[in-house]
Order: C-alpha cells, then structure tokens, then sequence
C-alpha cells in the first residue's frame, strides 16, 4: 500500500469519523482531522480510531502551510437544510471550498468533496430523472442545496480553465444512515430516529402521504448505510482516474452515492418497529418542498461498486451491532463482519 497522508474535514463528523475508521482498517492512519467540537458529543466517534492530528478549522491553513497532503477530503459544511443564514452557508460551503479546492491544486493533492442531493430540487420528484442533469439547470429546494450547488457550478469553471487539481470529484450523498450520526440531533436518520422512539414509545411515527399517487409510508428515498459509502469512498480515493475514464458523461465531475434502489419509509424501519407504526400528517411548513421520490443514478459505478446486502440487512446491522450495543461506535480494533474487515 503507497503511504499517504490525508486530509478530512469534517472529520468529527458523521461520514467523516466512518471514513477515518475505513482507512485505519485499510492500513492509513497519517491522517488529520479538522473540525470543531463544539458542544455536541463528536468526540466520541473518533475515541477508537487512529489519527495523526486533530485540529480546529481556525487552525487549517497553518496546518496546510506547513504539510503537504496527497488527499483531500473535504467534508466539513453545515448540513443544516433548515438553516436559513444565508451569509453563514455562503461563507461556510461556499468560500470555504473555493479556498480548500485552490490549495489542492497549487499542492498537487487529490480533492474528493461532498456535493449533495439537495442540489437536484424538484428534479427527483419524477422516476423520469435525467442521467445527467445540466447543474446549471437544478433548482435547489432550500439555501444549504443552493449553497453546494454554488461551489459546483465554481468548480465546473475552474475545470474550463484548467485551475484543476490531478484528480478530483464531488460526491452528492443521498440518505446515508449508520453508526456515528447519534450527534446530529433532528437531522439524523430515520432509522436512528426510528429506534429512539421504539425505546421509548413502543412505536415509530412516519409522515402520511399528501400526494395521491403515493400511499402513507411508502414515500421512497434512497438509503445507503455509512459502511458502503466508505467502502465507495476508498474506490474513489485510490481508482479515481480509472473510475472517471468510464463514466458514461466523461464531462461529469459528480457522482451520486446510494444505492441505486428506491425502498419505502415503510420498508425502512420495519426491522426495528414491526407493524408498530403510526401515521402522522406532515408539517404545513415542509409539504410545498417535499420529496416523494429520490434515487441515485448509479450507472458510473457498476463496474466497481456493488453493494453485497439488503436495506433490510443494512438496517439489522446498525441495529444490532450499533445501536443495540453499550458502545454503538466503529472501533478499529474490533472485527466487522459486515464488510469481513478485521
């Protein structure tokens, strides 16, 4: 294995964290965090896991001054879609990237960041969704979309004028659940949300339908376990040129990351809830921009990433191996058998 040293902000986080843990059970461990602590329990995704350093974003451009980074994974934003300061999300995800994407290049460092979902808007309320989507032409639903859509129409300029690092690419995560999210409060999964409220209520809530073409609960999203996306990650890390050379638009930059497979809420959260479920009418304030349909366009990855479980598999996994557990975080010193890694 070819010694790198690598780069994640956002590395206290949720995907983050997993992704560290991946690469110490793949031999990496000249890693630096950055991130912020702040007051939330974040800390503890990182306590069983190797690093070389951990610093505070306010410290980042020091750090980068004084070590040269062969990846870059830049993680770090507000993924907040309720967050409304424009002025914060403009300066956060937008800025913030366009400096990072600058010094990867003058570095010559591989640059691997996350784009999102929310930057296709009403594009996926259709099964009828475009392969390859013209970015310009995406109307995100709310300010963070808008916020990652502004750095990749950036970044589609800066490959016009070839102010590029050797290898980059932006990942749009779809409904990504697992081990590791328990500090996102409201915006954690479905599935964590699902197993809190069956501890403590014996049932789970999901939205009714609004939409007559949709029956309650089976609303559809793709949902793809934190496990497979950091198995898609280290394919993008160590093949992405390879990868890049078959894609099926070589223009294209983006990836989608999920499944590829739309499943129901319902089918979501049975293996934790049963048939304990109950209905509840979805929020005036959230109906307008609701989405009843999402599915990751695949197609790029079939030659490389295939995932080996079920949703239902996936979601047993977390449960039993996670959440049900005294300590539900990754450790690298223990086995997974999930992905058979020691």
């Amino acid at each position: 294995m070819e010694r790198k040293k690598i780069l994640i902000t956002g590395g206290l986080g949720f995907i983050g964290s997993a992704f560290l843990w991946y690469l110490n059970k793949k031999g990496y461990n000249d890693i630096v965090l950055c991130d912020r602590f702040r007051t939330e329990e974040k800390w503890k995704n990182v306590r069983n896991l190797h690093f070389s350093d951990i610093i505070l974003v306010e410290n980042l451009w020091e750090t980068i001054q004084k070590n040269k980074f062969d990846v870059m994974i830049h993680l770090g934003a507000c993924s907040s879609t309720t967050e409304k300061d424009m002025d914060f999300l403009f300066s956060n995800n937008y800025e913030f990237s366009k400096r990072l994407w600058q010094v990867a290049t003058d570095q010559g460092s591989t640059f691997i960041y996350a784009s999102s979902a929310a930057t296709y808007g009403n594009f996926h309320q259709s099964k009828d969704f475009p392969n390859y989507p013209d970015i310009k032409k995406l109307t995100p639903l709310n300010k963070y979309g808008y916020s990652k859509q502004l750095f990749d129409l950036w970044v589609e300029r800066q490959i016009i004028e070839g102010n590029t690092p050797p290898e980059y690419a932006g990942i749009k995560f779809f409904n990504v659940f697992g081990p590791h999210e328990y500090h996102k409060g409201s915006m954690a999964s479905v599935v964590y949300h699902a197993y809190q409220q069956m501890e403590k209520k014996g049932e789970v809530k999901l939205f009714q339908s609004h939409n007559p073409h949709f029956k309650d609960g089976e609303q559809k999203r793709d949902f793809v376990y934190i496990k497979d996306v950091c198995v898609a990650m280290y394919l993008l890390m160590t093949r992405l040129g390879e990868i890049k050379k078959n894609k099926m638009n070589e223009q294209s930059f983006l990836f989608d990351l999920g499944t590829g497979k739309a499943s129901t809420f319902k089918e979501l959260v049975i293996p934790i809830a049963k048939k304990n479920i109950q209905y509840i009418p979805t929020p005036e304030s959230l109906r307008k921009n609701y989405q009843y349909f999402t599915q990751a366009n695949m197609v790029d990855w079939r030659e490389y990433f295939k995932i080996k479980h079920t949703l239902q598999e996936s979601v047993e996994d977390y449960l039993h191996n996670h959440l049900e557990k005294e300590n539900p975080f990754l450790n690298v010193f223990e086995k997974d058998d999930y992905l058979s890694l020691k």
